[in-house]
């Protein structure tokens, strides 16, 4: 099932998985990578955190170089797909911010995410300055002491690096956090099958002995009313 969401794209915006479905088998597919969902794994728990600080960027097409890009524009605009972002990796450039030590501090937003090392300029683009901390609170006090960051809590309470303070979840706004962690699901619905396929075999093995020990038993049952009959007719002979 999980599987099957995926190579269908749901979840994403008509745009962006129109131009999957059409590019797909492609010589316009070599041009392109993946998604950026599909090329990150967020840790367990804090998907809605990254969710909330990438937001669409999640639908983002992340593509070879911008020559290649050029190639797939040309596509997207020849056959009328709509708006599409695409992020080269050629083109993007952002340096990872220091670590903050502070004991507000839960985890830098970046060290919540893992990707290969070519995407390392993207996702710092997306999370190189942002800070996650467990509350308002905790929010606040540490804007007290860092400059230059932008900090955000499990509550998805957020202040921006210029000052701001926002509250809430957007309601009108799309959420993108179902088309997150989708291979990592399938990884692990797939241990849980062989997990499972493991378990039954060893099931069928015991149950195989059982049946084999209760053969034995019977035959040795058998084989002693055999005996006591013998020794019945010898006793009234």
């Amino acid at each position: 099932i999980q599987k099957s969401i995926l190579e269908r794209n749901d979840g994403y915006f008509y745009s962006v998985s129109d131009f999957l479905k059409k590019t797909k088998n492609t010589e316009i597919e070599k041009y392109y990578i993946n998604t950026l969902a599909n090329l990150i794994t967020v840790k367990s728990g804090y998907e809605e955190v990254i969710e909330n600080l990438i937001g669409s960027g999640l639908q983002n097409i992340v593509t070879w170089s911008k020559k290649d890009t050029r190639e797939i524009i040309n596509f997207v605009n020849n056959n009328k797909l709509g708006r599409i972002t695409f992020l080269p990796l050629d083109s993007i450039k952002q340096n990872k911010k220091a670590r903050v030590n502070e004991k507000e501090v839960i985890a830098m937003a970046y060290d919540l995410v893992s990707y290969d090392d070519s995407l390392e300029n993207i996702v710092n683009h997306f999370l190189s300055n942002t800070v996650v901390v467990k509350n308002i609170d905790d929010a606040i006090s540490l804007s007290n002491k860092i400059k230059g960051y932008r900090i955000i809590s499990l509550e998805l309470d957020l202040i921006n690096t210029w000052g701001s303070m926002v509250a809430g979840v957007n309601k009108s706004r799309k959420s993108n956090i179902n088309i997150l962690n989708r291979n990592k699901k399938i990884n692990e619905i797939k241990k849980r099958i062989v997990s499972l396929r493991n378990e039954r075999n060893d099931l069928l093995e015991s149950f195989s002995k059982i049946e084999d020990e209760i053969e034995k038993n019977k035959k040795l049952l058998n084989e002693n009313k055999q005996i006591s009959f013998e020794l019945n007719e010898k006793l009234s002979s």
